[in-house]
């Protein structure tokens, strides 16, 4: 049996660019998201509440 190369449309190899594309930005966004929680879990952020509301964070942890 003869092996013959498959002809892949091109327009079917750039929907699949598409795809890929799209899982890969979609780890980045859920890799940000993760970074951001754990930022925030080991950085605790202290709220003062007076006539403006101000963030400090919390230097003696």
């Amino acid at each position: 049996m003869d092996s013959q190369p498959v002809f892949i449309h091109p327009e079917t190899l750039r929907k699949r660019k598409i795809r890929e594309n799209e899982t890969h930005n979609q780890r980045e966004r859920r890799y940000a998201r993760d970074v951001y929680k754990s930022l925030q879990n080991i950085t605790p952020i202290r709220f003062h509440f007076r006539k403006t509301c101000s963030v400090t964070p919390v230097s003696d942890v």
